[in-house]
């Protein structure tokens, strides 16, 4: 099913970033880390991400999906959506 997403995602008809939430969602649903840090959780009244595979390359993860760096991600998500 990623795989299909993938290729709705390089023909430009489906975003990446349904691709990065959904790739992440499948680990982190089966308690494992996540590829992209689609996945937040708020600690301390701050939004962090759930347990990512590989902290020092997922912007090198995201910017190949043309995603923006997880750290704007997280202040993105923070001022959409305040914490409980």
């Amino acid at each position: 099913m990623l795989s299909t997403l993938a290729q709705h995602v390089a023909r430009g008809e489906i975003s990446a970033h349904l691709l990065v939430l959904l790739t992440d969602r499948v680990p982190v649903g089966t308690s494992k880390p996540q590829r992209y840090g689609g996945q937040l959780i708020a600690q301390q009244c701050h939004w962090v991400p759930k347990p990512i595979e590989d902290p020092n390359q997922v912007d090198v993860g995201r910017a190949s999906l043309g995603e923006m760096p997880l750290a704007d991600y997280v202040c993105v998500a923070a001022q959409r959506y305040p914490t409980p």
